[in-house]
Protein backbone atom coordinates (compact mmCIF):
# COMPACT_ATOMS: atom_id res chain seq x y z
CA UNK A 1 0.00 0.00 0.00
CA UNK A 2 3.04 2.43 0.64
CA UNK A 3 3.93 1.78 -2.64
CA UNK A 4 1.12 2.54 -4.10
CA UNK A 5 0.76 5.98 -2.10
CA UNK A 6 4.03 6.83 -3.33
CA UNK A 7 3.10 6.41 -6.99
CA UNK A 8 -0.09 8.30 -6.55
CA UNK A 9 1.42 11.36 -4.66
CA UNK A 10 4.08 11.60 -7.30
CA UNK A 11 2.05 11.72 -10.39
CA UNK A 12 -1.05 13.87 -8.82
CA UNK A 13 2.08 16.70 -8.24
CA UNK A 14 3.43 15.50 -11.84
CA UNK A 15 0.46 15.81 -13.30
CA UNK A 16 -1.25 18.93 -11.68
CA UNK A 17 2.10 20.98 -12.01
CA UNK A 18 2.18 19.85 -15.58
CA UNK A 19 -1.61 21.28 -16.04
CA UNK A 20 -0.64 24.46 -14.38
CA UNK A 21 2.60 25.31 -15.15
CA UNK A 22 1.55 24.26 -19.11
CA UNK A 23 -1.30 26.96 -18.94
CA UNK A 24 0.50 29.66 -16.67
CA UNK A 25 3.26 29.97 -19.44
CA UNK A 26 0.74 29.38 -22.43
CA UNK A 27 -1.05 32.26 -20.75
CA UNK A 28 1.82 34.59 -20.17
CA UNK A 29 4.11 33.41 -23.34
CA UNK A 30 1.41 32.94 -26.42
CA UNK A 31 -2.17 33.77 -25.49
CA UNK A 32 -1.77 37.26 -23.26
CA UNK A 33 1.02 39.00 -26.51
CA UNK A 34 -1.55 37.64 -29.28
CA UNK A 35 -4.17 39.31 -27.24
CA UNK A 36 -2.65 42.33 -26.59
CA UNK A 37 -1.58 42.64 -30.58
CA UNK A 38 -5.24 42.49 -31.20
CA UNK A 39 -6.76 44.38 -28.43
CA UNK A 40 -6.16 47.65 -30.76
CA UNK A 41 -8.64 46.47 -33.47
CA UNK A 42 -11.14 45.31 -31.23
CA UNK A 43 -13.84 47.15 -28.67
CA UNK A 44 -13.00 46.83 -25.02
CA UNK A 45 -16.27 43.97 -23.80
CA UNK A 46 -14.59 41.82 -26.46
CA UNK A 47 -10.72 42.21 -25.61
CA UNK A 48 -12.26 41.83 -21.65
CA UNK A 49 -14.80 38.75 -22.44
CA UNK A 50 -11.55 37.00 -24.35
CA UNK A 51 -9.33 37.91 -21.69
CA UNK A 52 -11.62 35.79 -19.08
CA UNK A 53 -11.72 33.12 -21.31
CA UNK A 54 -8.26 32.66 -21.23
CA UNK A 55 -7.56 33.59 -17.36
CA UNK A 56 -10.66 30.87 -16.28
CA UNK A 57 -8.96 27.70 -16.21
CA UNK A 58 -5.78 29.18 -14.96
CA UNK A 59 -7.57 30.11 -12.23
CA UNK A 60 -9.42 26.84 -11.42
CA UNK A 61 -6.19 24.82 -11.59
CA UNK A 62 -4.61 27.06 -8.94
CA UNK A 63 -8.09 27.28 -6.88
CA UNK A 64 -7.59 22.89 -7.23
CA UNK A 65 -4.29 22.81 -6.53
CA UNK A 66 -4.10 25.18 -3.55
CA UNK A 67 -7.57 22.62 -2.00
CA UNK A 68 -5.28 19.69 -2.80
CA UNK A 69 -2.05 21.00 -1.50
CA UNK A 70 -4.15 21.56 1.76
CA UNK A 71 -5.84 18.39 2.02
CA UNK A 72 -2.91 16.71 1.25
CA UNK A 73 -0.75 18.68 4.09
CA UNK A 74 -3.27 17.90 6.46
CA UNK A 75 -4.50 14.19 5.90
CA UNK A 76 -1.50 12.84 4.27
CA UNK A 77 1.69 15.21 5.32
CA UNK A 78 3.97 12.41 5.57
CA UNK A 79 3.65 12.36 1.54
CA UNK A 80 3.78 16.04 0.72
CA UNK A 81 7.78 16.03 -0.39
CA UNK A 82 6.76 13.43 -2.86
CA UNK A 83 3.90 15.62 -4.03
CA UNK A 84 6.62 18.63 -3.98
CA UNK A 85 8.85 16.97 -6.00
CA UNK A 86 6.44 15.96 -8.73
CA UNK A 87 5.58 19.20 -8.97
CA UNK A 88 9.12 20.10 -9.21
CA UNK A 89 9.85 17.96 -12.23
CA UNK A 90 6.54 19.29 -14.24
CA UNK A 91 8.40 22.58 -13.92
CA UNK A 92 11.83 21.40 -14.84
CA UNK A 93 9.67 20.18 -18.22
CA UNK A 94 7.39 23.16 -18.31
CA UNK A 95 10.24 25.53 -18.66
CA UNK A 96 12.63 23.68 -20.92
CA UNK A 97 9.23 23.57 -23.10
CA UNK A 98 8.59 27.30 -22.58
CA UNK A 99 12.17 27.53 -23.97
CA UNK A 100 11.66 25.67 -27.01
CA UNK A 101 8.44 27.51 -28.06
CA UNK A 102 9.82 31.03 -27.12
CA UNK A 103 13.15 30.30 -28.29
CA UNK A 104 14.83 31.57 -25.43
Amino acid sequence: MNELLFALFLMAGFLLGTLLFGHLFYFTAISLPNLIKNSGSSTFGATAIEMMRKVFPLLIWIVLSVSLVLVINNYFSFYIKLFYCGLAIAFIFSVSGFKRVTGR
